[in-house]
């Protein structure tokens, strides 16, 4: 419930309260990218405790290079993200559907 109630925060689902209560999307699954929702999801990409501005200086930044690599990563990262919205991850899948239907048949199967 924390999660929807985040999104609902955010902007990406509505809902509905009571006995016939619901969950869906505010905006077409295409507009959403997943870039978008985990920036806004989530609170700091901190990777490294320096990158914190809670903490004390760092006797090593003035020379230290890691900070700009994990920052560039990290654009890296997002911008990749950005590149599929909701509506890619959602398309029918058929291994999914299977998955769904008989999960310990998929799992067993797939040893083989």
């Amino acid at each position: 419930m924390k999660i929807a109630h985040n999104l609902s925060i955010k902007g990406f689902i509505k809902t509905a309260r009571g006995k016939h209560g619901s969950i869906w999307l505010a905006r077409d699954p295409g507009t959403i990218t997943i870039g978008e929702v985990v920036r806004r999801m989530e609170s700091h990409f901190n990777i490294v405790e320096c990158q914190s501005n809670n903490k004390g200086p760092c006797r090593v930044a003035p020379v230290c290079s890691l900070k700009s690599v994990l920052h560039d990563a990290l654009e890296q990262f997002l911008s990749h993200l950005d590149e599929y919205t909701l509506a890619d991850d959602t398309r029918p899948n058929a291994g999914l559907a299977l998955l769904n239907k008989s999960p310990m048949r998929v799992l067993r199967s797939s040893r083989n």
